[in-house]
């Protein structure tokens, strides 16, 4: 089995890119909520963090039991499917 290699830099720096991509819906979500704008960061940055700390568990997690990512995937176009059907 070949494994890929890539530089430390490389992979954090994909991680964070991918966190802030998946997380610009509660980013909106929080702006809409928060009264002050120091709450909405300190609550972005919290959650940035937390999903740095458990990227590690959640990844050996999925290896282990395959079949929950076929199961989160399905969860995830079920969702896509209700939400163009409501035309949302």
């Amino acid at each position: 089995m070949v494994r890929a290699r890539g530089s430390f830099a490389a992979i954090v720096f994909q991680i964070v890119a991918m966190d802030v991509v998946f997380s610009l819906d509660s980013v909106i979500t929080a702006i809409g909520m928060a009264q002050e704008t120091g709450v909405m960061i300190a609550a972005v940055v919290l959650a940035l963090v937390l999903m740095l700390v458990a990227a590690g568990t959640t990844s050996t997690f999925i290896h282990r039991y395959p079949s929950l990512k076929m199961l989160a995937l399905s969860f995830l176009l079920m969702v896509g499917v209700i939400l163009m059907r409501r035309g949302a």
